[in-house]
């Protein structure tokens, strides 16, 4: 791995880390003290993949979680109010389970695997999330994405079926430059527009 490969994996996590990214007090579950919310949706399983569903309707938003995984932070409770707006909500638990913290000495090699298009994540939506939710009455698609499912939004975005898509504070060029060494705007097959947010880094 070259000196300047290694250097922007280590600032991209550093940016990671920023308090405007997980500000101190942040957790997984529950994501602070004396939070609560009731799932309105309900869990499948899928295969081998737990989703997590939520809402009726042919318009179909694929929730593409952060590194906290498919119970961290608020996660289900903005699938459940993106789906009081008219839309079914799938969030799919890409990591089965797994999750980490910003923190972790081993972020870097673990997104990494957790990233493989081709040999995983494409797959899945073919294969597994797409009959899923055609099923359900899906017919046209859109996907949001927080921090690691920022990379997740470019990949599916490329699909005719997906309308729109919409990444929250996403880590899209450190994972896909600086991990998996993709030229991110070859890898994108769609128009996007980037607003950064100063003071807080620019990572997507």
């Amino acid at each position: 791995v070259s000196t300047q490969s290694t250097w922007g994996v280590t600032q991209c996590l550093s940016c990671l880390a920023m308090p405007g990214c997980c500000p101190d007090g942040s957790h997984a579950s529950p994501p602070f003290p004396g939070y609560s919310w009731n799932n309105k949706g309900v869990v499948d399983e899928v295969g081998d993949m737990n989703v997590y569903r939520t809402g009726c309707s042919n318009k179909c938003i694929i929730w593409c979680y952060d590194i906290y995984g498919f119970e961290g932070g608020r996660t289900r409770q903005l699938c459940d109010q993106l789906a009081d707006s008219g839309y079914m909500v799938i969030l799919p638990d890409f990591f089965r389970g797994e999750w980490k913290d910003v923190g972790d000495e081993d972020l870097a090699s673990w997104l990494t695997k957790q990233s493989d298009w081709y040999g995983q994540r494409q797959a899945e939506w073919v294969e597994t999330i797409l009959p899923y939710a055609r099923s359900h009455g899906a017919e046209v698609f859109g996907c949001v994405g927080t921090c690691w499912g920022g990379y997740m939004v470019m990949r599916l975005s490329a699909y005719a079926e997906f309308k729109a898509g919409v990444s929250l504070h996403p880590a899209t060029t450190c994972i896909a430059e600086n991990m998996l060494h993709e030229k991110m705007y070859e890898v994108s097959k769609h128009f996007e527009i980037c607003l950064s947010c100063p003071p807080r880094p620019f990572l997507l």
